[in-house]
């Protein structure tokens, strides 16, 4: 598996991200510092991130998006970087999916406006299954709650996306599975069934606590480091097979099937310094999934995630910050962790 190439499957869409002063409360006016465009999503960031980071790892996308010319950029812009496309479904009559992004850049914060299109009804019968089990060796999809086809509900799996993992299991491949922060009580329902077919589970802290019902946040913000574990513990027992990985902007942790939880804080970056917080998410969690696929240990692969996630911060659009790998642990070495983030675990 440590040899084959990487398939992404899911969200693909364009991001216009917005900078603006400050976030108005309803009815008032944000100014519009900065805006910029680029693809977003897991389908489209991942497997940038692992292009740049490893060009000489084939890495290729699922997803469907509009005849129109967020569509063509969206396919052309994978394209540029040496992804392959040919499973990248073209809907007639849908428009591509698009997010508007509003970036605070008072404290880093973002908050999105998300327009599902094409990319919702992206489902199996877009998935090129021989193929698929023949270049690929590890596959992740996402983001759960924001596929319509593939969350909905499916009488022998649970779900249609849990029916997907476990087919691409049953093919020979490791799997994982991403999840977007949505609003509302679905993530237990939506969320829940795919668990018994993921290799490795990707999620914040947000969305482990509103599948587990930990605890990871006090109510002024602070992080709750012991209900990050406990989340983490949960996940495994729900069955995930391998690895459960939360990641936070202080830091992440990870546990593996075995019950041993892995620590990794964040780097420290001045609040100064951040252009943009979109896609560090998916910086992270690209580092995580290069490494495991290579056959790193869970603690490295964990290491490398926080070094892309640190540099992503550094550019306002979701992939902008993207290094090859030898830049990746330089940063890494330049720049220490945040103290004190698990104490008391």
């Amino acid at each position: 598996m440590a040899g084959k190439g990487l398939l992404f499957g899911g969200t693909v869409l364009v991001d216009i991200v917005k900078r603006i002063n400050t976030y108005p409360t309803k009815g008032k006016l944000g100014v519009i510092r900065e805006m910029t465009r680029g693809v977003g999503g897991l389908a489209c960031n991942n497997p940038i991130n692992i292009r740049v980071l490893d060009p000489s790892v084939e890495v290729a996308t699922m997803g469907k998006v509009g005849e129109d010319e967020l569509g063509t950029y969206v396919i052309e812009k994978l394209s540029s970087y040496g992804v392959d496309v040919t499973a990248v479904a073209r809907a007639p009559g849908l428009p591509t999916s698009f997010t508007d992004v509003m970036c605070d850049t008072s404290d880093g914060s973002r908050t999105f406006f998300h327009s599902y299109g094409a990319c919702a009804e992206w489902g199996p019968g877009d998935i090129p299954w021989e193929k698929a089990a023949e270049k690929y060796g590890y596959v992740q999809l996402g983001y759960a709650l924001l596929l319509s086809a593939m969350d909905a509900p499916d009488e022998k799996d649970g779900t249609v996306m849990a029916g997907a993992l476990r087919r691409f299991s049953e093919l020979g491949l490791r799997t994982s599975m991403d999840v977007v922060s949505d609003e509302g009580d679905r993530f237990r329902s939506v969320v829940g069934p795919s668990l018994l077919y993921v290799d490795d589970l990707m999620v914040n802290e947000v969305e482990a606590s509103a599948i587990t019902g930990e605890k990871v946040r006090e109510d002024d913000g602070k992080l709750v480091p012991s209900g990050l574990a406990a989340a983490a513990h949960g996940l495994i027992r729900a069955g995930v097979r391998r690895n459960v990985v939360i990641h936070a902007p202080e830091g992440a942790v990870g546990v593996d099937r075995d019950g041993e939880l892995f620590l990794q804080p964040s780097h420290e970056i001045a609040t100064g310094e951040i252009a943009g917080s979109v896609g560090a998410g998916d910086a992270f969690a690209s580092g995580v999934v290069y490494g495991l696929s290579r056959g790193w240990d869970l603690a490295d692969a964990l290491e490398l995630g926080t070094g892309m996630a640190g540099l992503n911060l550094f550019d306002p659009t979701t992939t902008g910050g993207a290094k090859p790998l030898m830049k990746v642990k330089e940063f890494m070495r330049s720049r220490g962790y945040r103290e004190g983030v698990f104490d008391g675990v």
